[in-house]
């Protein structure tokens, strides 16, 4: 049959090559031009193909190839998708789910590492060559004061952060941090090519200064700080580290007053709002209205930000763009604790297993490399989604990134289980 004779593996690279520009494109301001949604509709559908084609080739071994957390997570979203209505928005959502966990989070454990690490550059390459092209024409808008297509070099409510192409200065800053870091990974590469991400860094590193997007910036700090310690070769060491932490985030109470008055000042972009831009409204309204109401199923992915909205009792500054701001109250909002608990019980997992396989020493050094930039990306991630929402549910260069990758780290940890 010609479904028996498709490259399964290369048109999933396919995909997500596409599906990475497409997130891409969608962070600039060209995508309110036009109506794209059948762009949307393509991707979705050919997701869809390679998820019924994977069913396909392994048949009954399906359900055993994906990790069980994430298909529990699945049947609550399938669950809360029958009991609740916004039928048709909230499977679009489903969808876009689904393909995020079972195609970007997606690698064959038959192919080779050296194949594997292939298909990272090429993705790498593309998202980095993309965003510097953004990233280029926007600093150019910023510095020149010049608009072009139509689009203006900075925001009306905040003149003095850089925009440029992308919708707002804050998305600029996280497309700046993944091709950042990204472009540190692949600064190995060939002469030419290193030249290249070497530039892109001092690129996205201007881009990231001039948005002030404190997460993502803090996001970098993050990466930084745990690539650093996980390249501390003695293992006491590294306990202390962790230890300390630990007495630190136990303690932290008693210094909180300490903390927090300086982080109200910090950056703050918005007079009045403190460090947290006015999120702590957000995430109280949300707990009042629906936290207590329906903490085990929540309510619906559509539902959170109409129920939140209606008879709101304080200012919800940002929730039309980017609804809660915290991936973890989403879940929790959306689909109940017990899916939260399940995507939290995933990252750990997921974490800690790759954080194990790091400090294998029969793997070879370049695989584990890869993986201690991986992880270190994650930790950056999960703390930046304290306060953003772009990991799950939307089609964003984060969740685009961070669940392709979520693939790889998932290949390295079966390859080198045996170690």
């Amino acid at each position: 049959m010609i479904l028996d004779n498709i490259d399964i593996v290369k048109q999933r690279l396919y995909f997500k090559i596409a599906f990475v520009m497409y997130a891409l494109f969608f962070t600039t301001e060209l995508s309110l031009k036009g109506n794209f949604t059948i762009i949307k509709l393509l991707i979705i559908a050919w997701g869809m193909a390679l998820i019924l084609l994977d069913i396909y080739n392994q048949k009954t071994r399906i359900l055993k190839k994906f990790n069980i957390l994430l298909n529990l997570f699945i049947m609550i979203n399938i669950l809360s998708l029958i009991i609740y209505p916004s039928k048709a928005y909230n499977l679009r959502i489903f969808l876009i789910t689904l393909i995020q966990l079972g195609v970007l989070n997606n690698s064959e454990i038959t192919q080779t590492p050296q194949n594997t690490l292939k298909e990272i550059r090429r993705i790498n390459f593309n998202f980095v060559f993309i965003s510097f092209i953004i990233s280029a024409i926007s600093l150019y808008m910023f510095f020149t004061k010049t608009n072009l297509f139509g689009i203006a070099f900075n925001e009306a409510s905040r003149p003095d952060l850089l925009k440029g192409l992308f919708i707002i200065s804050n998305t600029g800053g996280m497309v700046s941090f993944l091709s950042l870091v990204i472009s540190f990974l692949s600064i190995r590469s060939t002469k030419f090519f290193s030249i290249f991400y070497g530039i892109n860094i001092l690129v996205q590193g201007s881009v990231l200064y001039l948005t002030r997007a404190r997460a993502s910036w803090v996001g970098l700090i993050v990466f930084i700080i745990v690539y650093g310690f996980i390249n501390i070769r003695s293992k006491s060491i590294r306990r202390v580290i962790i230890a300390s932490l630990m007495i630190l985030t136990i303690t932290f109470p008693i210094y909180k007053p300490y903390v927090m008055e300086p982080l109200n000042g910090f950056i703050n972009k918005t007079a009045g709002q403190g460090f947290f831009s006015g999120r702590l409204n957000l995430w109280e309204e949300g707990y009042e209205k629906i936290f207590k109401k329906n903490p085990v199923l929540g309510v619906g992915y559509k539902d959170v930000v109409d129920i939140m909205k209606k008879d709101a009792t304080r200012n919800l500054p940002g929730i039309e763009g980017g609804r809660l701001h915290n991936i973890y109250l989403e879940i929790t909002y959306s689909h109940g604790i017990i899916a939260a608990i399940l995507m939290i019980l995933f990252f750990i997992v997921n974490g800690y297993s790759l954080y194990k396989t790091i400090f294998k020493i029969d793997i070879p050094k370049e695989y584990r490399n890869i993986m201690k930039f991986i992880f270190s990306m994650f930790i950056s991630l999960y703390v930046m989604s304290f306060v953003e929402s772009s990991l799950l549910y939307v089609i964003s260069v984060v969740s685009a990134i961070f669940w392709i990758y979520i693939g790889y780290s998932e290949y390295f940890i079966k390859k080198y289980k045996k170690f």
